[in-house]
């Protein structure tokens, strides 16, 4: 079976089994037309490296199992590199680089610690837990930014909050969903890591392929 047949197969689990519609999932990933995710999962067309490349990182997902060379999805090495690029996530503001992911209330010691996380979140927990901190991260980005924007350029921020108003309520259906999706995820984020040993995985990659065979 070609790689590009695999490869069809297990993005098209992992989109489902988070939830994703084809737009939402090509909004993350910056793909400008949602037919190219339709290509990849019709096995006609494969993802730029890069692409391919934004995909594990976003899923947590070892390369192996979506090019189809293992049945295991999860891979410790794979999520550790993950969670260390997360934690070394920054924003910069007049050459000072503050941390986007702190130790915050809701940030048990058992995933801050490293020893600690690999021994209480098991491989898909730790993978849902990317996965959400993901959007977390960009929302704590874009408040920064807004920020900054204000304090150096109060007129320059109101463009941006003007702008982002606009685009934002331009279609309220689109934004209501996006806020519920938003919260939905704060939500399973916190619950989670609050879990530690007892948690079990939102977005069940082994669920969905079970469902499709």
């Amino acid at each position: 079976m070609a790689i590009s047949i695999f490869f069809s197969e297990k993005f098209s689990v992992l989109r489902k089994s988070h939830n994703l519609g084809v737009r939402d999932i090509a909004l993350i990933l910056n793909i400008k037309s949602p037919v190219n995710i339709s290509f990849w999962e019709k096995g006609s067309h494969i993802p730029s490296l890069d692409v391919f490349g934004d995909i594990v990182t976003l899923f947590a997902v070892s390369p192996a199992w979506l090019l189809g060379y293992t049945d295991e999805p999860y891979n410790e090495k794979v999520i550790s590199t993950i969670e260390d690029e997360l934690f070394s996530e920054t924003v910069e503001n007049n050459g000072v680089k503050i941390p986007l992911l702190r130790k915050v209330s809701w940030m048990t010691e058992e995933y801050w610690d490293i020893k600690l996380r690999s021994k209480t979140y098991s491989l898909p927990v730790r993978a849902n837990i990317i996965f959400l901190l993901h959007n977390y991260i960009a929302n704590q980005r874009a408040r920064l930014i807004h920020y900054f924007a204000e304090e150096s350029n109060p007129v320059l921020s109101k463009r941006i909050n003007r702008s982002y108003y606009l685009e934002s309520f331009s279609d309220i259906a689109v934004y209501e969903k996006k806020q519920q999706q938003q919260n939905l995820y704060t939500t399973s984020l916190h619950n989670l890591l609050a879990a530690k040993e007892s948690a079990k995985p939102i977005f069940d990659i082994q669920a969905q392929k079970t469902t499709e065979e």
